[in-house]
């Protein structure tokens, strides 16, 4: 019964919240223009911070703690394999792959190299919501939350804490490929596309068993996010964009969550630190 309410929170608080999310994208291209980007902003660390709360609070209740969801605390452990460096590494190989791949199919189908955004894309089109230096600090600050929890949710609960509890990671494994896809069906449904979402979603869960480490999959998937939305504002010189200009109210509220958000994952670095 205790397992089957852990699993029904975290489906609702993480899981259903995604999917809700990604249905609505889905349907409608500009559903995040519904909003404004300080309040999707707070959308998306409100969504985070609970999804994060809830995994934390069921691995807090389970014989091995928050290592039952791959939070290591043993420093010695750590730099057996050292997440930061096996994340990033691992990521950087994917990318240059997946460009290799993309580079072959081009030359072969005789396509020429694109170099124009895809506004098309929900998840391209809803980083130019943001527009001013604040908005978009206060999206790079967000965005570690929204890793994290997708990484507790869908690695650490699902493939490391049910699999070890089943004594088998296959269904785990494969459930969480496939929720991991379907939460990101909004970003598009061409074979390409998915593909994408599965091998990135195998290559997360992958780190996540060899390290037995949660931050080894959070440092790759996070590395990856920031270079991707660094890459998208880097080419906003192909469509207009608008100045946007804070008040001073507005611009000390976007500075204080910004620093807010800094100092929450620098106590939460310490806190698991301390743990160890």
């Amino acid at each position: 019964m205790k397992s089957i309410i852990e699993f029904g929170a975290i489906f609702v608080v993480g899981i259903l919240n995604h999917m809700i999310g990604a249905f609505f994208y889905s349907k409608r291209a500009d559903f995040q223009k519904s909003f404004t980007a300080t309040e999707n902003l707070l959308r998306y660390w409100v969504g985070a911070i609970s999804g994060i709360l809830v995994v934390l609070l069921v691995a807090l209740n389970q014989p091995n703690g928050l290592a039952s969801i791959g939070i290591i605390t043993n420093v010695n452990a750590m730099n057996e394999k050292n997440p930061v460096f096996i994340g990033i590494i691992s990521i950087s190989f994917y990318i240059i792959i997946l460009a290799g791949i993309q580079r072959l199919v081009n030359y072969f189908r005789k396509i020429p190299p694109e170099n124009k955004i895809d506004l098309s894309n929900p998840a391209v089109s809803g980083l130019f919501q943001y527009q001013s230096k604040l908005e978009r600090l206060a999206y790079l600050t967000v965005l570690p939350f929204i890793v994290i929890s997708e990484d507790l949710i869908y690695r650490g609960y699902l493939v490391l804490m049910l699999g070890n509890r089943t004594d088998t990671y296959l269904p785990w494994i494969f459930l969480s490929v496939v929720l991991s896809v379907i939460i990101h069906l909004y970003q598009g449904r061409k074979v390409s596309y998915l593909l994408f979402q599965a091998t990135a979603a195998l290559l997360f869960i992958s780190l996540t068993l060899w390290t037995g480490n949660i931050f080894t999959p959070i440092i790759a998937h996070l590395y990856y996010d920031i270079l991707w939305t660094l890459g998208v504002w880097k080419k906003e010189n192909n469509i207009t964009t608008q100045t946007v200009i804070h008040s001073k109210g507005k611009s000390f509220a976007y500075t204080v969550f910004i620093a807010a958000n800094l100092l929450l994952l620098l106590v939460s670095l310490m806190a698991v630190s301390y743990v160890g």
